[in-house]
């Protein structure tokens, strides 16, 4: 880059000044070339949403930079409203991705089946399977034993 800077080629703070912008604006029309290859239709939503908020924030600084250049005060021009309301927007995205990706899922299966062992008491199983053994055991053993005329039986009364 050759650029004639006739009486200020001795500031050296200038000269680099001057190349430092002119590499940045190099930068930013590869970085424009490159976005305006991309293909929008192909995109998936939350990419559609990034490339947006890139291009509004790229175009919203190019200009910020522009008023700087010209000698114009950002700070009180309404780019910097917009600015800080595409920096909200980029914010917002990245809640909303992170919300999707980092929160963990959880696995009703495997819960269920956490839930469930943890639950189950395998003496307190066979004590109640013992307890009804020893039920069984003890309803038989009445039943054997029992009147033949229960006394919550009907009963016919003969009339005399």
């Amino acid at each position: 880059m050759n650029i004639d800077f006739g009486e200020l080629k001795n500031d050296e703070s200038f000269k680099s000044k001057v190349k430092n912008v002119a590499e940045s604006i190099a930068e930013i029309e590869k970085l424009v070339e490159e976005a305006s290859k991309v293909d929008y239709e192909k995109l998936t939503i939350e990419d559609k949403v990034k490339f947006d908020l890139f291009m509004v924030y790229a175009v919203n600084s190019l200009y910020w930079m522009y008023l700087r250049i010209n000698g114009e005060n950002p700070n009180t021009h309404g780019i910097k409203h917009e600015l800080s309301r595409v920096k909200d927007a980029m914010e917002r995205q990245k809640q909303i991705h992170d919300h999707k990706t980092i929160r963990p899922v959880l696995q009703q299966d495997a819960a269920k089946r956490m839930v469930r062992s943890g639950l189950y008491d395998v003496q307190k199983k066979n004590e109640v399977i013992k307890n009804k053994r020893q039920l069984n055991d003890y309803t038989k053993k009445i039943h054997i034993h029992s009147n033949p005329n229960p006394l919550n039986r009907k009963r016919k009364f003969e009339d005399n």
